[in-house]
């Protein structure tokens, strides 16, 4: 027979044993009547924890708002109990309004995860009841709520003040000043999607807020409000430290368009700060107005390597609209300079000699570097200085021609071909180094015999290699290609012939066998290997020499060469390879003898 409420409430208030009184008090969870709620009052102060948690539930279940009070108390919600605190936010849930909120925030820490996973849902579903109510009032709470570490919550309360619209730009104005880091953050977000002009000066304030998140986030918003005055602070944020208030900045500025262009050239021409040049330069390439093409021409000179980068990039984004101002810089000057050079040089006077170190600077006249070098130390400082000067023009003049060069590669504009040919001459080798780079993105495969020519004569060894890299690109498989990687197998850098001894494993030639069989004893151990690979690729053609190195040649040409022999798999190197396994005292290539036979076998 199930039993009455009062029978309930008799072993509540009186039974002596707590898992009686704690089922009682389930039961009176599930029962109506007036005369419960003070029962469940009472068994809050009971002494058995598990009897506590029962009374908690039961008053949740009932739904009985005037328990809330009581479930607010500290004794209760901060219980050192983790069910006690447990229950309490679950009751709470099912009792209380949104005045209960400031107090579940503080279990959203607590120690224990189901307590504060607890917490989380009953916020979630009180957040959700005030944004159904669209209340300005409760507003407030919601700002609250953008603190709580909880993706839904922050979420849910963020949507909630965006409904509210422009009723909440005072609250979220007020917010942007708050302590706490996140709600800044969240409420500078929010002010982005209001679009309230009125919010412009906190969040232009907010660019210079201690968080660079909060930092990013404002000039996000300034950018969808897109009123033009931001435009300037946007400016002012592209020199940001934090990477990521720059590229907000950037993709803000961009939304304005050609009216951010003039101002973005003016702080361009003012400021020195790199980071803020590179910001500018990427966000006139984004925007893409050919009015900012001059600007970035001038700044592919930059003495600065990130500046020049932010220019190249910018401007491929023109694409044809660059062509022809990037075309009139590949030019350098041809004229002869013996005369300006002379007077450069004792036994003239001082101020002749200065007039022709800056000439040579105004012309930018590569050809001068080593006379202007040698000027640096020069006891007359007016002109160790102007030769300082002319350096830095003629350097910099070099980088600009590089950019275009490159810039020109990249957009595939094959009418500068023959422009970009004329710079395999020029003396800057980061020029020449750029040209060859530029023949190979536009597929420059007529040339062929310029770059085979770059990559045997070019002084420089970068030059050189690169030159028959992009041989290797344009023409793969040709004879031109075979003959020139075979003419520097033996140039003086271990770059080039690396890359030589690779390009002619690619073929089979018997002729290149003596050549790769000198390579086997390079002071390289990367050319080395190479070396051996090629001659594997020749099969049995390279097995005599193989057997000769491995009779008589150095330790390291020893190795390389049985090593050859085992992967080639001629029968015919068993006997040599015998003969050597029984006088070789080097470990290692007694190593590599015993493998290549093993092999064979």
């Amino acid at each position: 027979m199930e039993a009455t409420v009062q029978d309930l409430i008799a072993a509540a208030r009186g039974s002596d044993d707590w898992h009686a009184r704690r089922l009682a008090f389930i039961g009176l969870g599930y029962r109506a009547g007036e005369e419960i709620l003070p029962v469940l009052l009472a068994g809050l102060e009971d002494p058995v924890s598990d009897v506590r948690h029962a009374a908690i539930l039961a008053l949740g279940r009932r739904g009985d708002t005037a328990a809330t009070a009581e479930l607010l108390r500290p004794k209760i919600i901060a219980a050192p109990e983790a069910s006690i605190r447990w229950a309490a936010a679950a009751a709470l849930g099912k009792l209380g309004d949104h005045r209960i909120i400031d107090h579940l925030v503080a279990l959203v820490h607590d120690e224990e995860w189901l307590v504060r996973n607890e917490a989380l849902v009953v916020l979630r579903d009180k957040v959700v009841e005030i944004v159904e109510r669209r209340d300005v009032k409760l507003a407030r709470v919601l700002v609250r709520m953008l603190n709580i570490p909880d993706r839904v919550i922050v979420e849910l309360a963020a949507e909630g003040l965006r409904d509210l619209g422009r009723d909440a730009s005072p609250l979220l104005r007020e917010a942007a000043g708050s302590v706490w880091e996140p709600i800044r953050r969240h409420a500078v977000r929010i002010m982005g999607s209001i679009l309230d002009p009125a919010l412009e000066p906190a969040l232009v304030r907010a660019l210079d807020d201690e968080s660079r998140l909060v930092r990013a986030e404002a000039a996000a918003a300034l950018g969808k409000i897109g009123r033009p005055t931001a435009i300037r602070p946007l400016i002012q944020a592209l020199g940001d430290l934090a990477e990521e208030v720059r590229a907000q900045a950037v993709a803000a500025l961009v939304r304005f368009g050609p009216e951010a262009v003039t101002p973005l050239v003016i702080a361009l021409e003012h400021t020195k700060r790199k980071l803020a040049k590179c910001a500018a330069l990427a966000t006139l390439g984004k925007i893409a107005d050919p009015r900012a093409i001059p600007i970035l021409l001038q700044h592919l000179g930059s003495s600065y390597h990130l500046v020049r980068a932010a220019a190249i990039a910018a401007l491929v984004g023109f694409r044809e609209a660059a062509v022809a101002p990037l075309r009139a810089m590949l030019s350098f000057n041809r004229a002869d300079i013996d005369g300006l050079l002379g007077e450069a040089a004792p036994p003239h006077d001082l101020p002749t000699r200065i007039r022709a170190v800056r000439a040579l600077g105004d012309l930018e006249e590569h050809r001068a570097v080593p006379l202007l070098t040698s000027l640096l130390s020069d006891p007359e400082r007016e002109l160790a200085l102007a030769a300082q000067a002319a350096l830095g023009k003629i350097g910099c003049a070099a980088w600009a021609r590089r950019g275009a060069a490159a810039i020109l590669g990249r957009i595939g504009a094959t009418a500068v071909v023959p422009e970009v040919l004329a710079l395999l001459a020029d003396d800057s080798a980061n020029v020449r180094l750029a040209a060859v780079q530029a023949l190979s993105d536009l597929g420059a495969k007529e040339h062929g015999e310029r770059l085979a020519a770059v990559a045997r004569e070019d002084r420089v060894p970068g030059v050189r290699r690169r030159a028959l890299s992009a041989l290797r690109e344009l023409a793969p498989g040709s004879p031109l290609l075979f003959a020139t990687a075979h003419a520097v197998l033996g140039d003086e850098s271990g770059d080039v012939r690396l890359r030589a001894t690779r390009v002619v494993g690619d073929f089979k030639d018997e002729t290149v066998v003596p050549s790769l069989l000198a390579r086997l004893s390079d002071a390289y151990l990367s050319v080395r290997t190479s070396a051996e690979t090629a001659l594997v690729n020749q099969g049995r053609g390279a097995v005599p020499g193989l057997v000769r190195i491995l009779a008589e040649g150095a330790m390291v040409a020893r190795r390389r060469a049985a090593s050859a022999l085992g992967r080639i798999g001629d029968p015919q190197a068993v006997g040599p390879l015998t003969a050597a396994r029984q006088v070789e005292t080097d470990p290692g290539t007694l190593a590599l003898i015993q493998e290549a036979l093993r092999q064979l076998r």
